[in-house]
C-alpha cells in the first residue's frame, strides 16, 4: 500500500530547500548594502579605508545626526587606532582614534519636484591619539543631475588643505549654491572629504563621501 504524501507537506519541503539555497545570498548581499549605503532613502553616505600599501580596503560605519537647524546634516565616522596599525588592524581596540565629521547645510523643495540646493559642504578632523598624523585633507563639493527649471550640471570643486588644524571647520562653498537639482538614485548633491592617517609606518588613505540622492552613482575609492 502507498502512502499518500500530503501537498502541504511537499510545500513546505520545498520551502525549506529554497530557504537554505536563497538565505545565505541574501544576507550576504543585505550586509554588503549596509556598509556602502546606510541612512534613509533620497541619502547615501559611505566612508572607505584604503591601504596605501596593500591597498586593502576597509568599510567604516557612518553615524548621522541633524545640525543646527533643520536644514544641515552631519555625518561622522571614527577611525581607531587599531585599525591603523598594519600588523593589527583587525583589532578591536577603540580607546583611541581619528574623528572626520562632514556637515552638508542645504535647502529643499517639493513642487514641482523634490530638489535640493547645497549651500556649503564642511569637514573637521578631530583625534585622541597623538601617534597618528592627518596630511592631504581636502573638501570637495559635488552636484550631477537635472536642474529644477531646466537644464542639466555636473561639477565639482575642491578645497585643499593640506595639514587639517584640529577642531577647525573648513567649509566648501560651491559656485553653484542656490542652483536646485531634481534629486534621485542617479542624481545628487554631494559632499567628499579626503585625507591621509599614518600610524607608524602604516599609511592609510580615508576617502568619505556623503550625498543627497545618489545611492546608486555616489562612490568614494
Amino acid at each position: 500500500m502507498k502512502t499518500k504524501i500530503s501537498p502541504y507537506v511537499i510545500a513546505i519541503a520545498i520551502l525549506t530547500i529554497l530557504t537554505f539555497f536563497v538565505m545565505p545570498l541574501s544576507q550576504e548581499t543585505y550586509a554588503k548594502n549596509v556598509d556602502l549605503t546606510k541612512g534613509k532613502e533620497g541619502r547615501a553616505e559611505i566612508a572607505v579605508l584604503r591601504n596605501l600599501h596593500t591597498n586593502e580596503k576597509i568599510y567604516l560605519p557612518v553615524r548621522i545626526d541633524k545640525g543646527k537647524d533643520a536644514n544641515s546634516v552631519n555625518y561622522e565616522v571614527f577611525v581607531p587606532s587599531s585599525i591603523l596599525s598594519y600588523e593589527s588592524h583587525q583589532h578591536s581596540d577603540i580607546t583611541g582614534g581619528v574623528t572626520l565629521t562632514i556637515t552638508q547645510n542645504y535647502t529643499e523643495k517639493f513642487s514641482p519636484e523634490y530638489a535640493v540646493s547645497v549651500s556649503s559642504s564642511s569637514a573637521k578632523w578631530t583625534k585622541s591619539d597623538n601617534t597618528i598624523s592627518i596630511t592631504n585633507a581636502s573638501v570637495t563639493s559635488f552636484v550631477s543631475g537635472y536642474i529644477s527649471g531646466g537644464g542639466y550640471l555636473t561639477k565639482n570643486e575642491t578645497r585643499s588643505i593640506g595639514i587639517p588644524s584640529l577642531n577647525y571647520v573648513y567649509y566648501q562653498y560651491p559656485s553653484w549654491a542656490g542652483t536646485y537639482i531634481i534629486i534621485d538614485e542617479i542624481s545628487y548633491q554631494a559632499s567628499r572629504a579626503d585625507s591621509t592617517l599614518v600610524r607608524g609606518g602604516s599609511s592609510w588613505s580615508l576617502g568619505f563621501c556623503v550625498a543627497q540622492g545618489g545611492q546608486q552613482s555616489l562612490a568614494c575609492e
